[in-house]
């Protein structure tokens, strides 16, 4: 039934979100009441930062309230306004600042529980992402988790990566097109705000330098969904565990490339071989 009910819309998220906003400007109107759209917290141009976004909230209620005294003034209302909130191009961000951080980084925060080298492919391809996931994923989680099995343990990188690829597809037509979003109201209501305000519910993200906020993300990534003390003996074992799948990642890429280079060379010859016997 879902495909008949969706029609032009992707998912059941978008489709349901956007029934609950007809309800809210269909019968609010009048009321203390606005639409609050916050951007995902991964794709470009819209990640939106969890406490900003918190902030956001409390500012447009604020708003609203306002607004409401105002009304039982006497002063006539708008219909619910609708603050948009996403990264303005003022300071953008975009995969490339992600895949550039976590690399940057990726010796300064390793994992102690690492299974493999830590490295970032992006495409918009779909094609090239099943390829991808094919190689780098599926023949490489049923491989580790055949060693698992040997050694007596039980097997669980498959499973994650299904997981993992599941959430990709949830989130893929977002994180591969490009959006635009009209932030004018939201402006609006940043002007509105006092400078002891601004501090106390910062909101803005023109100012927020990203590479400084990669680097606190993956830190407390580390520590509270890796599970991993930021401990000096911590940080020192798990840098000679990066350091020794790296080596492997190397080695993995050579074997893998001469294995391409040796089979387009096999082909060559054969084909070759067979247009000469045909002359």
């Amino acid at each position: 039934m879902s495909p008949a009910f969706l029609k032009d819309f992707p998912n059941t998220y978008t489709f349901t979100k956007a029934l609950a906003e007809q309800v809210v400007q269909k019968e609010a109107s009048g009321l203390p009441a606005c639409i609050f759209r916050p951007g995902l917290s991964m794709p470009e141009p819209i990640l939106v930062l969890v406490d900003y976004c918190a902030n956001m909230v409390l500012t447009a209620a604020w708003k609203t309230a306002s607004e409401n005294v105002q009304k039982m003034e006497n002063v006539s209302l708008k219909d619910p306004p609708i603050y948009n909130y996403a990264v303005s191009d003022q300071n953008p961000v975009n995969w490339l600042n992600f895949t550039k951080a976590v690399e940057d980084r990726r010796f300064d925060l390793p994992l102690e529980q690492m299974i493999w080298y830590p490295f970032i492919l992006t495409t918009n391809k779909h094609w090239v992402f099943e390829l991808v996931i094919l190689f780098y994923h599926i023949l490489h989680g049923h491989i580790v988790d055949i060693l698992l099995r040997l050694r007596g343990q039980k097997p669980r990188l498959v499973k994650i990566y299904n997981k993992v690829h599941k959430n990709i597809r949830t989130v893929a037509l977002f994180a591969i097109t490009n959006w635009t979003f009209s932030m004018n109201n939201t402006d609006r209501l940043m002007e509105c705000i006092t400078s002891e305000d601004r501090k106390l519910f910062e909101c803005d993200m023109s100012g927020l330098c990203w590479d400084k906020y990669f680097e606190v993300a993956l830190f407390g990534m580390r520590e509270y969904l890796g599970k991993e003390k930021p401990t000096e003996e911590s940080f020192r074992n798990a840098r000679k565990v990066i350091k020794r799948f790296y080596l492997y990642h190397r080695i993995v890429l050579a074997v893998a490339c001469s294995t391409v280079v040796a089979l387009i060379w096999l082909t060559i010859r054969v084909i070759s071989g067979l247009l000469y016997y045909e002359q």
